[in-house]
């Protein structure tokens, strides 16, 4: 008897982790066959667009939105950075605003809910018969319609293996932690893991609907996802240009400021934000609803600070090796100022 439970144990176990394998490969054919967004002619359009703070907020929400991943988008700015596409300030812009966008993720998942199986099949389905067209705009159309359809696959194999575990009183109680700093740690090494926070915030969705995880929980997980996915941005960022490495670290102080901001209003009130986003909703929905109002708030309390943010950034980060302008060649000897 007791053998019979641990192989169904296992098998929901194996369901979940599959779900979330197959959620984090879908995201990445997506991001994949979507980066020509920001390529050659595109991407002089998407430096253009950039000129002004409120120009990158929308690209960058835009872009996150379609690729389904701030991680990709963050990554791309750092690259376009120290291609001098753009510079430090409007990259600041586009970050912002690629947090806003990685949250639709969580919004189309807790929208979709359980008919996801029947939908990514068809999405996959469309995706597929796009890829017998020889046209490379198609192409990379079909490789993101598949890659969204792989991704509604994910979440449903995901809910049906949460749903498995829901059954056993353990390991609801393991996942009901109500330590926030615990939790806040959890979402950020599983993030940094992954490197993609929507995949945690999908997960979260899953458990939250399946009542494995309050709303309080599943807040202090989403808050921590949000800093563990600048931690990918940070190391790509190194042996790169000033600027680019300023960029990389703008990510994390905005996700850490945004986060430390957020975090104490979930702490004391978190039974009122309980019920004025949870109220007729599902959990799930509502805390896709809070991952939004999250990072839209701190794009809408930061941006107006933005150059004295980036100028704060530059004094952080400098440039370890001296400019030829402040360097005067005395015979065989350098003299740095």
């Amino acid at each position: 008897m007791i053998n019979f439970g641990i192989k169904f144990i296992m098998y929901d176990f194996i369901n979940l982790l599959g779900g979330i394998s197959l959620f984090l490969y879908g995201l990445t054919l997506v991001a994949d066959s979507t980066k020509s967004l920001t390529e050659g002619k595109n991407g002089k359009i998407v430096s253009g667009l950039c000129k002004r703070p409120i120009g990158g907020l929308l690209t960058g929400t835009v872009v996150s939105a379609i690729t389904q991943s701030s991680v990709a988008v963050n990554f791309i700015a750092v690259e376009m950075v120290q291609e001098r596409v753009l510079n430090f300030y409007s990259a600041a812009a586009v970050i912002m605003g690629a947090n806003i966008g990685t949250t639709a993720t969580a919004q189309l998942i807790s929208a979709v809910g359980l008919k996801s199986g029947v939908i990514g099949s068809i999405v996959a389905i469309i995706g597929l018969l796009l890829g017998f067209f020889k046209n490379k705009s198609i192409k990379n159309l079909s490789g993101a319609t598949f890659g969204l359809g792989v991704l509604f696959a994910g979440f449903s194999q995901m809910q049906q293996g949460a749903k498995g575990l829901a059954s056993y009183g353990w390991f609801t109680k393991l996942l009901l932690v109500k330590n926030p700093f615990a939790l806040f740690l959890v979402g950020m090494l599983f993030t940094a893991i992954t490197q993609s926070s929507s995949a945690l915030t999908g997960l979260i969705v899953v458990l939250a609907n399946c009542k494995l995880l309050d709303f309080s929980s599943a807040a202090y997980l989403t808050l921590g996802s949000n800093v563990g996915s600048c931690f990918s941005v940070v190391l790509l960022s190194l042996g790169k240009k000033v600027e680019a490495r300023q960029t990389a670290v703008f990510n994390l102080a905005f996700n850490l400021l945004g986060s430390a901001l957020i975090f104490p209003l979930v702490y004391f009130f978190g039974d009122g934000l309980t019920l004025l986003l949870a109220s007729g909703k599902t959990v799930g929905k509502a805390i896709a609803d809070f991952h939004t109002l999250f990072n839209l708030t701190c794009a809408v309390i930061f941006l107006p600070f933005l150059k004295v943010f980036t100028l704060a950034i530059k004094r952080l980060v400098k440039d370890k090796q001296p400019s030829a302008q402040n360097q005067v060649v005395k015979g065989k000897g350098i003299i740095q100022y």
